[in-house]
Formats: C-alpha cells, sequence, structure tokens
C-alpha cells in the first residue's frame, strides 16, 4: 500500500474535513504566495506569454481569472519532518493525515476522470520565469538531458495543450519550499465544481477508508482531538 500524507492545522475545519471524508481544494486566489498558480505573475515575467495571450484572447485578464477559479489541494510524498510541518500555515501544533495513495487515484480517476491524478511539484530560483530562445517560445520539457521549446502559437491554438501549460503554472513554486516533497492533484477547466466568483475552494468528496490514519501534535488542543478521537479513525502521537 502506497501512503501519502497531508499537513492540517489542529482545528474545527480540519474536524469537518475528517468528519465528512472530504479533501479541501484551494482556488490559487486564496494563496499566501502571490507568487503561487497566479497567472497575472507568470504574464508579468514572461514576454512570449503575454504577446500571445493579447494575440488569442481579446481579453486575456479574463483568461487569468478563469484559471484562479481552479482547485489545488496539496500533499506530500514523504512523511514530513517536525520542521517542515511547523512551516505550514497554523500547522505548528497540528496534525499529519495519512491516505491511501491508491485508493484516492482511482476515485480521482473515477469521479473526474484524472489519470495520474498525484502531479509533482518543481522547486525552482525563478518559479514564474519560463526560459525561451526567444520572443515566441518557452521552454517545454527539460529531462536533464534534453530541452525541448515549443512556440507559443502551437500552446494557444490547442486547448489540451494550453491545459497543460496551466498545469505547468500551478505546479513551480521557489526552491525554498524543496524540502517539503510536495505533489498536488488540481482540478481545472471541466472539472471545476463551481465557477461562482468569491468562493476560497471546494469540498471534493473521498472514500472515507482512503484516511488510514492521522498522527496528531503532542500539544494539539484538547477539545479538537476529542473531537477527532470520536470519529473512529486510528491515533498516533507525532515524535
Amino acid at each position: 500500500m502506497k501512503e501519502i500524507f497531508r499537513i492540517r492545522p489542529a482545528n474545527e475545519k480540519t474536524v469537518e474535513e475528517l468528519a465528512d471524508s472530504y479533501l479541501w481544494f484551494s482556488r490559487p486566489t486564496a494563496y499566501n504566495d502571490v507568487n503561487d498558480a497566479n497567472i497575472f505573475a507568470f504574464v508579468k515575467s514572461n514576454e512570449a506569454l503575454e504577446m500571445a495571450f493579447k494575440r488569442v484572447y481579446e481579453n486575456y485578464p479574463e483568461i487569468a481569472r478563469l484559471s484562479g477559479l481552479s482547485g489545488i489541494c496539496c500533499f506530500t510524498e514523504e512523511f514530513p519532518e517536525a520542521k517542515i510541518i511547523r512551516e505550514f500555515p497554523g500547522s505548528k501544533k497540528g496534525l499529519v493525515i495519512v491516505y491511501d495513495k491508491n485508493l484516492l487515484e482511482q476515485h480521482f480517476i473515477g469521479r473526474f476522470a484524472l489519470g495520474d491524478c498525484f502531479k509533482r511539484v518543481d522547486y525552482l530560483e525563478h518559479p514564474t520565469m519560463f526560459k525561451s530562445l526567444g520572443e515566441q517560445d518557452i521552454l517545454w520539457e527539460d529531462d536533464g538531458n534534453l530541452q525541448t521549446y515549443k512556440p507559443m502559437t502551437a500552446i494557444t491554438s490547442d486547448v489540451r495543450i494550453m491545459d497543460q501549460l496551466f498545469l505547468k503554472m500551478f505546479t513551480r513554486i521557489h526552491w525554498r519550499f524543496g524540502n517539503q516533497k510536495e505533489l498536488r492533484i488540481i482540478l481545472g477547466g471541466t472539472n471545476i465544481p463551481d465557477k461562482s466568483d468569491g468562493l476560497m475552494g471546494y469540498q471534493i468528496k473521498i472514500p472515507k477508508e482512503a484516511i488510514l490514519k492521522i498522527l496528531v501534535h503532542p500539544e494539539i488542543d484538547v477539545d479538537i482531538l476529542k473531537s477527532i478521537e470520536k470519529l473512529g479513525y486510528i491515533i498516533e502521537r507525532l515524535s
């Protein structure tokens, strides 16, 4: 069985998340880092993107608005050390939820047709900047041996490739966070459950059995711990 981990604050919202067995997908607009999954930041940093969006879309800021409706759920692929847990907002005395990775993958295939739903994050010195050979292309693939550049005309003329571009933007963050070993599930396009303005994110139901156990901080709030204990999950203490 493959496990995957999610760091959460010890509060009533997390208790609700466990009680109702859902994952919280945040919209990019709810992120603390203004350069994380922010399309405007990419456009500002890449002349090729700005020129292409202006050429193809009459009102390219609308593309940024629509991309901001996507949902992102973050995990760590390795059990997080205590110092990493402290880096997450509100999680200084929080908890780690352990999931069955295979069950989650099957769930997102069945509900959203998302094969290989966990996307690896790239940690870069300048995450919002794509390398380019000129004004009309960006670096598309880099396997360490070969770099492949793709013309912006090829990207913007194919909806599927555009979706891949947004996926790249949503999985590039600063290398100072590299020790988090992050994976992300991203809901975009037709998989966005609600396109209403003003939402911070979405609740996506998952099978309860996908939650394997919960590891709590030794100094977790007593009332929160009691609420979690009532849910019937396996609970262990973080060392």
